[in-house]
């Protein structure tokens, strides 16, 4: 997929070791090798605030495209149990996709999870996202694979100080263990639950992951990574 960009390009960046060793699969045994630099990605302005306590309430989150590979039918069939457990809970499944696709969706969710509150807005203006970001208790940030991508809305919710749960894979596996939770791609959904469960009665375990989430989004600021690139590029 990367062959053609590597053989015109001068040098290449990338966000993870993982994003590296797909151009290494990429490239053919005789092909021209290029210098290829692993730049960490940057993180928007730390939202810095105490969460409070939710009740019987918990606002969980999964954001960003709305899309198959993003496991949703795990999460709401997990989600689906821990609304047992804790009935105030809802789930808002927010990102950009076809109506089509956002109908689809809210059909599953409907018939999976009929006595959960589950709402799929769609794509968000930008203030309603980062409200919800800041109001939410839990992030779910799956994946069923990885092309070497690294995730903007995992980004987000670490810059807003979120418990995030991640799928162990690609870029998000490199992610500081004690930022995030990570969990193995395919997790079935009673053992995904039992995680969200474990979480959402844990809050210092939840208050830890939002303090890491918060230094480890300070420590790769726009500035910061803008300057590494200039430095690689010979322009500072």
């Amino acid at each position: 997929m990367t062959q053609e960009i590597q053989e015109y390009a001068e040098q290449l960046f990338v966000h993870s070791r993982h994003a590296l060793d797909v151009l290494e699969l990429d490239r053919g045994p005789l092909a021209r090798q290029v210098p290829v630099s692993v730049f960490p990605l940057a993180f928007p302005e730390v939202d810095e605030h105490e969460r409070p306590p939710f009740g019987e309430a918990p606002l969980i989150v999964s954001v960003g495209v709305v899309s198959e590979i993003k496991g949703l039918a795990s999460l709401i069939d997990a989600f689906a149990l821990v609304a047992a457990q804790w009935p105030g809970a809802r789930l808002v499944i927010a990102g950009p996709a076809p109506d089509s696709e956002l109908s689809r969706w809210r059909e599953f969710a409907r018939k999976q999870a009929p006595a959960a509150q589950i709402e799929l807005p769609g794509h968000l203006p930008a203030l309603t996202y980062s409200k919800l970001l800041h109001d939410a208790d839990l992030a779910v940030q799956l994946r069923l694979l990885s092309n070497g991508e690294a995730s903007a809305a995992i980004v987000d919710c670490l810059a807003a100080g979120l418990p995030t749960v991640v799928t162990d894979v690609g870029w998000a596996s490199e992610l500081p263990a004690d930022a995030v939770v990570q969990v193995p791609m395919g997790l079935p959904a009673r053992a995904l639950a039992a995680r969200l469960q474990e979480l959402l009665a844990d809050d210092g375990k939840r208050r830890r992951l939002s303090r890491r989430a918060t230094a480890h989004a300070r420590s790769h600021t726009f500035a910061e990574v803008a300057d590494a690139y200039l430095q690689a590029l010979e322009l500072a």
